[in-house]
């Protein structure tokens, strides 16, 4: 459920009213920011891959304006995160 929270929040709802008052770009760029910033309780790399990966959701959502495209990328690569990275498999030491 977070990744679907958090992009309706991000993609959704912010980066939607930003995009009506500076434009596109720029709001991409500065959802993705506070996106990188959500997650600085990880660390500063964590919050800088956070902030690519909310360019990502946020590319994604603005060319297809679809939101579940955004939700089911972000599932994806949490997905991969959770599996590779923060419990690896038992084969692979």
């Amino acid at each position: 459920l977070t990744c679907l929270v958090e992009e309706a929040f991000f993609r959704g709802y912010l980066q939607q009213q930003l995009q009506q008052k500076l434009g596109a770009w720029p709001a991409l760029v500065l959802a993705s920011a506070l996106f990188g910033l959500a997650h600085l309780g990880g660390g500063w790399l964590y919050a800088m891959l956070a902030t690519v990966a909310g360019l990502l959701y946020g590319l994604i959502y603005l060319h297809t304006g679809r939101l579940w495209l955004a939700v089911l990328m972000h599932a994806s690569l949490n997905f991969v995160h959770l599996c590779f990275f923060t419990y690896p498999w038992p084969l692979v030491r």
